[in-house]
């Protein structure tokens, strides 16, 4: 364990996501720490995994964000979800310059 930082217990995020679904609210993982380091899935599905190997039902993000890893540090985002969402984020455009949000 890292100075100032505690894991969650298995089951933690699986219990934010489906609070999230029953209140019709966007469960959203913000990737942009974690990213790619923790696995190709980021830690999401670290998280995911441990709650398959403590035989917890495993959860799924609305949406996912992935920032500067995905830029080696340059200021770069990505944003992938579920469709319904994407099409939203494409309809409504990225909101910065020379931006594009594509599904």
């Amino acid at each position: 364990m890292q100075h100032g930082h505690r894991a969650a217990p298995v089951g933690f995020n699986r219990l934010i996501a489906t609070l999230c679904r029953n209140e019709g609210a966007v469960f959203i993982v913000d990737e942009v720490l974690t990213g790619f380091r923790a696995g190709p899935a980021g830690y999401w599905g670290v998280e995911r995994d441990a709650d398959l190997a403590a035989s917890v039902e495993p959860w799924q993000p609305d949406l996912v964000t992935f920032g500067k890893v995905i830029g080696g540090g340059m200021p770069v985002a990505a944003l992938g979800g579920r469709t319904d969402l994407m099409e939203q984020a494409r309809s409504a455009g990225s909101g910065v310059p020379g931006g594009n949000a594509v599904g």
